[in-house]
């Protein structure tokens, strides 16, 4: 019959159902964050494959996508549009700090005053920063004359254009404060050129887009991952109250046994055969007739017993005696001045005349 408690029970004990309880609501924090990551994934697997079909679009007139009273719809970033007019070079910007090719370069925005009296902005090309900060490097005048253009439209960025900056640098392509600035009305809108006829080919435009994942942020597969991650940390929290009462099961097991002492014995370290661990003497083992206390007054140890025992220097064959005194044996010659023999007279010593 098994000693481990029923696993039941030990589930009911107060601290498990605390436990529980406490798993039980992280368990629906990490469902929650991981359908939040999975809606995520759904609208960047969405947004993406929009605005790459938008890239895919044929060019259209830059008048039935970008008006003046609203901005670019979001769904129509990297539509390409085509547009005709003449560049107002005095106009010319050049937004500074931006990253192109991983160099610090300047956008070149040109105003494109098209046929229908409204300006477009143009993001001519770019050019490498080179100087100081306030130093902006020159640029290729546009070309005269009427072009013909096609590029793809971008919505307006906001927050102005920067405040007490080098002439004719600007912080970002906001088209409204640029309209101000230049006093035109221009499109709510700005266009990056991908080519325009007839071809100055003395400014380098802008890399295409990476349309990996033109929606930007994180790629799609890490919103899967951290879909996978939220719901396998809500599984863990799930079974994390049963995996510690089944370990307590079986670290319970030996503690019983030994409390109920079931054979009555103490563990003992192994013994050799037929040795008991109690027979061992603590004394080493004395010759034969060697008193196993082995004492004598002088401090005699075993090691130096005679055949009936240890006795000192000068003792009777009976027993230890006190230094050159014993009950039968003759005084010791050195010694003048021991006890006399009260059993027999004391020999004297015969020294020569």
């Amino acid at each position: 019959m098994s000693d481990r408690p029923p696993l039941l029970r030990t589930l009911r004990q107060g601290r498990y159902l605390r436990l529980a309880a406490l798993c039980l609501l992280a368990a629906a924090v990490c469902v929650m964050a991981g359908v939040w990551q999975y809606h995520r994934w759904h609208g960047k697997h969405a947004t993406n494959a929009e605005l790459r079909a938008s890239a895919a679009t044929a060019p259209v007139p830059v008048g039935d996508l970008l008006r003046t009273d609203r901005p670019l719809p979001p769904a129509d970033r990297f539509r390409m549009v085509t547009a005709r007019g003449t560049w107002d070079a005095a106009g010319e910007l050049y937004v500074r700090q931006r990253q192109v090719n991983s160099a610090l370069a300047f956008l070149v925005v040109t105003p494109l005053r098209t046929d229908d009296g409204r300006t477009l902005l143009v993001v001519r090309g770019w050019q490498a920063a080179t100087g100081s900060a306030t130093q902006r490097p020159a640029t290729p005048a546009p070309p005269p004359g009427e072009v013909a253009l096609v590029g793809r439209a971008y919505p307006s960025e906001h927050g102005g254009i920067g405040a007490n900056l080098p002439d004719r640098q600007i912080q970002r392509i906001d088209t409204a404060a640029i309209g101000s600035r230049l006093g035109v009305t221009v499109y709510d809108g700005y266009v990056e050129l991908a080519d325009q006829q007839p071809d100055p080919g003395n400014l380098a435009v802008l890399p295409a887009p990476d349309l990996t994942n033109p929606a930007g942020g994180a790629d799609e597969w890490q919103h899967l991952a951290y879909v996978a991650q939220w719901f396998c940390l809500a599984a863990l929290a799930l079974a994390a109250p049963f995996l510690l009462a089944v370990l307590e099961r079986r670290d319970a097991t030996p503690r019983l046994a030994t409390a109920a002492d079931l054979d009555g014995t103490e563990p003992h370290a192994a013994e050799p055969d037929g040795a008991h661990p109690h027979a061992a003497d603590p004394h080493a083992a004395e010759p034969d007739g060697a008193d196993p206390d082995g004492a004598d007054p002088d401090g005699a140890g075993p090691h130096g017993a005679g055949p009936h025992g240890a006795r000192p220097h000068g003792a009777g064959p009976h027993g230890a005696e006190p230094d050159g005194a014993g009950p039968h044996g003759a005084e010791h010659p050195e010694d003048r001045h021991g006890p006399e023999d009260p059993h027999g007279p004391q020999v004297a010593h015969v020294g020569a005349g």
